[in-house]
């Protein structure tokens, strides 16, 4: 595959006013370069392509929908058991990959191994020449209740060429939103499940869906007695102590957390309930 660099990448400068005719910080637009020179690097490398599947935020906003919130890490989900040692090994030649082709400095700084999870830490230095910190977080040995896909990376606004990567299903992804919510009541959660059945739940298959929620909640030690679970007021104490502290940097237009819930609650009485 030929290398995908534009004139010398970008200057400072040149991030700087892009940032500024988009309305937003120049260092979350650095950010998500070094996220999509990430992505690349990946489609790039038929060992990475073959074991790595995208999932969260960052496959909302890099593979369905361009207009999604900035997310603040990438999250991967790999069905292969994988020592500590490949996995690391992986992941550098990744970075290597994407330094390659985008002239972004990376470097691998530190991983935590969980029972589940593998937590990375990389540092990058793009075009404002700042060292950042940015975590890679992948879930070992939990298996997909649907088949992945393997979609074209949205690159915009960065003019690269795409290349297609693994990524789970868009039913799956709303499955995993839910059941962390329930387990976690974090912000982002919340917001990012509104969304997917406030706008785009005609591409969802509902039979599909419900039946992943079900295993992802069992998977994680639980049963989903139905739609009332999400509904505990308790369920929104952490939620609504951290709803513009944790969101309002990634999503400038943050709607207010009782129009959310308000409309959240409809919609998944309605999704789940038939």
């Amino acid at each position: 595959m030929s290398a995908l660099r534009t004139p010398s990448i970008y200057t400072e400068s040149d991030l700087k006013n892009m940032a500024r005719k988009m309305g937003i910080n120049p260092f979350s637009l650095e950010r998500d370069l070094a996220f999509v020179s990430f992505l690349l690097a990946i489609g790039g490398l038929t060992s990475a392509l073959r074991k790595l599947v995208l999932k969260g935020g960052g496959a909302l906003k890099r593979v369905y929908f361009s207009n999604w919130r900035q997310h603040e890490n990438l999250r991967f989900s790999i069905e292969e058991k994988q020592s500590e040692r490949e996995l690391t090994a992986l992941i550098q030649n990744i970075l290597k990959k994407a330094e390659k082709e985008t002239e972004i400095k990376f470097q691998y700084q530190e991983s935590f191994r969980e029972k589940k999870a593998f937590r990375v830490s990389v540092t990058y230095v793009g075009p404002l020449r700042r060292p950042t910190i940015i975590n890679l977080l992948f879930s070992l040995g939990e298996p997909l209740f649907l088949p992945s896909r393997k979609e074209d990376i949205i690159t915009d606004p960065f003019p690269f060429k795409t290349r297609k990567i693994q990524v789970m299903a868009l039913e799956e992804i709303l499955a995993e939103k839910l059941r962390d919510f329930l387990l976690a009541g974090e912000p982002k959660d919340l917001y990012d499940a509104w969304r997917i059945l406030a706008e785009h739940s005609p591409l969802l298959d509902r039979e599909d869906f419900k039946r992943t929620l079900e295993k992802k909640c069992q998977a994680a030690g639980f049963d989903l007695e139905g739609p009332q679970d999400f509904l505990d007021p308790e369920l929104f104490v952490p939620t609504r102590a951290y709803w513009e502290i944790k969101l309002t940097e990634i999503i400038p237009d943050l709607p207010p957390l009782d129009k959310v819930y308000s409309q959240f609650k409809q919609l998944l009485m309605t999704f789940l309930g038939s």
